[in-house]
């Protein structure tokens, strides 16, 4: 309470960040920061991130530091970034906010750098729906009356090891996360159909977001891991609602064995009560 220093925190920024052996970082200061104004493009020093997969550069705005330090584990260190109060005490307001809602992005971004490696999987639901890698751009057949010829950026590996899957990869999370949605927009999934080009695996389709609401996680990994379309997984949903309604004459049953109160009848509906809250409490 003493303090004229102000803490300024941020859940995510504050995280500090294990850097392995493998990994290499280098934090180098940019040239004639002293003359260039206090703005959103004011960058104070560079981070570069060098692994067995490439190297990355992340720009450091100025009001943030970042320092590498010492790890607990041996051969391992760790890198913080922080509020550089010197540089924030100059700041405007206005400044001062870009500083503050960059500092947890930072921190984020050079965790994904040091981490590295990402891969997202994208799938063609449709009819004739086919994609293939030719040279250095990603063919897709998807409806029109010619191919799209979408090119690889650098940094992005794409593959395809079945003609109804691509699957891209690469060292930026941005750019293999930019170049599917690109890819997803050509032909976006449709809700009621299931077909499109589909990213990850998810609940998609109008039966498969009412599910997504009502199901539990352990219920959707039972359905599977695949996607959930009203186009091809009508059987899953109708094995579902089998069960439900088979476990709800089950209950029916145990009800009127207790109003005719007949001994044989009621211990058979104890049976078909229990089995039915097994069930029950499988599903929840």
């Amino acid at each position: 309470m003493l303090s004229a220093v102000i803490r300024r925190w941020s859940h995510v920024g504050r995280q500090p960040i294990t850097v392995e052996p493998s990994v290499a970082i280098q934090i180098i200061p940019q040239k004639g920061t002293g003359q260039i104004a206090f703005g959103k493009t004011a960058v104070s020093n560079m981070v570069r991130v060098t692994g067995p997969l490439g190297s990355l550069d992340f720009p450091i705005h100025r009001g943030l530091k970042v320092s590498l330090e010492a790890g607990v584990i041996p051969d391992e260190s760790v890198l913080k970034v922080a509020v550089d109060d010197t540089e924030f005490s100059k700041m405007s307001k206005y400044c001062k906010k870009f500083v503050k809602a960059m500092w947890g992005t930072t921190t984020s971004t050079l965790r994904q750098y040091v981490e590295g490696g990402y891969q997202v999987p994208l799938r063609l639901v449709g009819v004739g729906y086919k994609a293939s890698v030719e040279k250095n751009s990603v063919s897709l057949k998807v409806g029109y009356t010619h191919p799209v010829l979408l090119p690889i950026p650098d940094g992005v590996t794409a593959a395809t090891p079945i003609s109804t899957r691509i699957i891209l990869s690469g060292t930026n999370y941005h750019k293999v996360t930019q170049f599917a949605a690109k890819i997803r927009s050509y032909r976006k999934p449709e809700p009621y159909n299931g077909k499109g080009i589909f990213v990850g695996a998810g609940i998609l389709g109008a039966v498969g977001s009412i599910l997504a609401k009502l199901l539990s996680y352990q219920e959707l990994v039972l359905f599977g891991t695949e996607t959930i379309s009203l186009s091809g997984n009508l059987t899953r949903i109708s094995l579902f609602t089998g069960v439900l309604l088979a476990n709800l004459c089950m209950w029916y049953a145990f009800t009127l064995a207790l109003a005719t109160a007949s001994s044989a009848t009621i211990a058979g509906s104890i049976s078909l009560a229990s089995n039915f809250l097994t069930t029950v409490m499988f599903w929840v």
